[in-house]
Protein backbone atom coordinates (compact mmCIF):
# COMPACT_ATOMS: atom_id res chain seq x y z
CA UNK A 1 0.00 0.00 0.00
CA UNK A 2 2.48 2.51 1.39
CA UNK A 3 6.19 2.80 0.77
CA UNK A 4 8.59 4.19 3.62
CA UNK A 5 6.92 6.34 5.80
CA UNK A 6 4.83 8.29 3.03
CA UNK A 7 1.46 6.21 4.68
CA UNK A 8 2.44 8.37 8.12
CA UNK A 9 2.57 11.45 5.83
CA UNK A 10 -0.77 10.85 4.11
CA UNK A 11 -2.53 10.10 7.62
CA UNK A 12 -1.05 13.36 9.06
CA UNK A 13 -1.77 15.57 6.22
CA UNK A 14 -5.75 14.32 7.06
CA UNK A 15 -5.88 15.67 10.79
CA UNK A 16 -6.83 19.04 9.58
CA UNK A 17 -9.88 17.57 7.59
CA UNK A 18 -10.50 15.12 11.13
CA UNK A 19 -10.38 17.81 12.87
CA UNK A 20 -13.21 19.94 10.52
CA UNK A 21 -15.33 16.71 11.04
CA UNK A 22 -14.67 16.96 15.15
CA UNK A 23 -16.03 20.47 15.30
CA UNK A 24 -18.53 20.06 12.87
CA UNK A 25 -20.27 16.91 14.69
CA UNK A 26 -19.76 17.43 18.00
CA UNK A 27 -21.56 21.07 17.33
CA UNK A 28 -24.68 19.04 15.90
CA UNK A 29 -24.77 17.00 18.95
CA UNK A 30 -24.69 19.69 20.93
CA UNK A 31 -27.37 21.26 19.85
CA UNK A 32 -29.62 18.03 18.65
CA UNK A 33 -29.66 17.52 22.46
CA UNK A 34 -30.34 21.25 23.38
CA UNK A 35 -33.57 20.68 21.09
CA UNK A 36 -34.17 17.29 22.52
CA UNK A 37 -33.62 18.81 26.12
CA UNK A 38 -36.78 20.90 25.57
CA UNK A 39 -39.17 18.15 24.88
CA UNK A 40 -37.64 15.76 27.39
CA UNK A 41 -40.04 16.96 29.85
CA UNK A 42 -43.11 15.84 27.59
CA UNK A 43 -44.49 13.00 29.14
CA UNK A 44 -44.12 11.02 25.64
CA UNK A 45 -40.13 11.29 25.84
CA UNK A 46 -39.74 7.75 26.75
CA UNK A 47 -41.51 6.63 23.80
CA UNK A 48 -40.17 9.52 21.63
CA UNK A 49 -36.41 8.61 22.45
CA UNK A 50 -37.01 4.70 22.42
CA UNK A 51 -38.43 5.10 18.58
CA UNK A 52 -35.22 7.42 17.99
CA UNK A 53 -32.70 4.76 19.57
CA UNK A 54 -34.69 2.00 17.59
CA UNK A 55 -34.42 3.67 14.11
CA UNK A 56 -30.57 4.69 14.77
CA UNK A 57 -29.99 1.33 15.27
CA UNK A 58 -31.62 0.20 12.51
CA UNK A 59 -29.36 2.60 10.17
CA UNK A 60 -26.20 1.59 11.60
CA UNK A 61 -26.96 -2.17 10.57
CA UNK A 62 -28.50 -1.23 7.32
CA UNK A 63 -25.29 0.74 6.51
CA UNK A 64 -23.04 -2.06 7.36
CA UNK A 65 -24.38 -3.72 4.51
CA UNK A 66 -22.08 -4.15 1.84
CA UNK A 67 -24.61 -3.30 -0.73
CA UNK A 68 -25.62 -0.34 1.30
CA UNK A 69 -22.25 0.97 2.41
CA UNK A 70 -20.32 4.04 0.62
CA UNK A 71 -16.73 4.82 1.44
CA UNK A 72 -16.58 8.41 0.55
CA UNK A 73 -13.41 9.36 -0.33
CA UNK A 74 -13.05 12.93 -1.15
CA UNK A 75 -10.97 14.40 -4.01
CA UNK A 76 -8.22 16.91 -3.49
CA UNK A 77 -6.44 18.76 -0.41
CA UNK A 78 -8.17 17.66 2.71
CA UNK A 79 -8.31 20.36 4.88
CA UNK A 80 -10.03 21.92 8.35
CA UNK A 81 -12.54 23.89 6.19
CA UNK A 82 -13.23 21.38 3.92
CA UNK A 83 -13.72 18.76 7.15
CA UNK A 84 -16.28 21.35 8.89
CA UNK A 85 -18.38 21.74 5.54
CA UNK A 86 -18.07 18.14 4.98
CA UNK A 87 -19.66 17.42 8.06
CA UNK A 88 -22.20 18.92 6.69
CA UNK A 89 -23.12 15.98 3.98
CA UNK A 90 -25.58 14.08 4.26
CA UNK A 91 -25.67 10.55 5.71
CA UNK A 92 -27.00 7.71 7.28
CA UNK A 93 -24.26 6.40 9.85
CA UNK A 94 -24.45 10.56 10.51
CA UNK A 95 -28.49 10.75 11.05
CA UNK A 96 -28.13 7.83 13.58
CA UNK A 97 -25.34 9.43 15.21
CA UNK A 98 -27.38 12.29 15.92
CA UNK A 99 -30.15 10.98 16.94
CA UNK A 100 -28.57 8.83 19.57
CA UNK A 101 -27.39 12.59 20.81
CA UNK A 102 -30.36 14.04 20.63
CA UNK A 103 -31.79 11.12 23.00
CA UNK A 104 -29.01 12.05 25.86
CA UNK A 105 -31.23 15.43 26.31
CA UNK A 106 -28.29 16.86 27.25
CA UNK A 107 -25.75 18.75 25.17
CA UNK A 108 -22.70 18.17 26.72
CA UNK A 109 -23.34 14.56 26.33
CA UNK A 110 -24.64 14.76 22.81
CA UNK A 111 -21.33 16.60 21.92
CA UNK A 112 -19.20 14.28 23.48
CA UNK A 113 -21.13 11.12 22.24
CA UNK A 114 -20.88 12.78 18.45
CA UNK A 115 -17.05 13.42 18.66
CA UNK A 116 -16.67 9.43 20.19
CA UNK A 117 -18.58 9.16 16.44
CA UNK A 118 -15.89 10.82 14.78
CA UNK A 119 -12.89 8.83 16.09
CA UNK A 120 -14.98 5.69 15.80
CA UNK A 121 -15.30 6.75 11.74
CA UNK A 122 -10.97 7.81 11.25
CA UNK A 123 -10.19 4.17 11.08
CA UNK A 124 -12.08 3.59 8.17
CA UNK A 125 -11.67 6.96 6.64
CA UNK A 126 -8.03 6.71 6.93
CA UNK A 127 -8.30 3.21 4.52
CA UNK A 128 -10.61 3.88 2.18
CA UNK A 129 -8.61 6.87 1.54
CA UNK A 130 -6.18 4.51 0.05
CA UNK A 131 -8.33 2.42 -1.52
Amino acid sequence: MCAGGSCNKTQASQLPYHLGRFTTYGLLGFFAALLSKQIAYSPYWPRISAVMLAVAGVMFLVSSLPKCHHLFKPNGKLTYVSGLLLGFMPCGLLYAALMMAATTANPLKGMVGMWLFVLGTIPALLVARHC
